[in-house]
């Protein structure tokens, strides 16, 4: 996907979970790195512009539903800023999933979260994906 536009955004890819951001410097990038999640959301746990760093996460969560196995999600994404060149930057993103389990007793009722690991579910990048192109378009 070829986009340019006010901070001249091109080769967005999902595939391999990047985008390259041009036109912007290193502290405007992370403060709208900042202002997008607080914008959709998410919830901040890390910003290390000196790393280059950061990290995000939000609770998917299913329609409660008396038999489905359908359960919340919450989703952690680590975000990773490299340069490459003068105002010239590429975004990497991973995504690790953990799962609400129900322990299965209904008096003594007890909930955790199950890490999954890291996701290979292309869905899970295409949404983060698509929301940064737009927003930094």
């Amino acid at each position: 996907m070829w986009m340019c536009g006010v901070f001249g955004i091109l080769n967005a890819q999902t595939v391999d979970h990047s985008l390259t951001i041009h036109k912007v410097d290193e502290k405007e990038l992370f403060d709208r790195l900042i202002d997008f999640s607080l914008h959709h959301d998410y919830f901040v746990h890390t910003v290390n512009s000196l790393d280059k760093f950061m990290q995000i996460s939000y609770t998917q969560e299913k329609p409660k539903k008396i038999f489905s196995a359908e359960t919340d999600k919450v989703i952690t994404y680590n975000i990773f800023v490299r340069s490459l060149g003068e105002k010239v930057w590429s975004i990497r993103v991973q995504a690790r999933v953990s799962e609400l389990i129900w322990n299965g007793e209904v008096h003594k009722s007890s909930y955790y979260y199950k890490d999954l690991g890291v996701s290979q579910d292309v869905k899970i990048y295409k949404q983060l994906m698509a929301a940064l192109t737009a927003y930094f378009d």
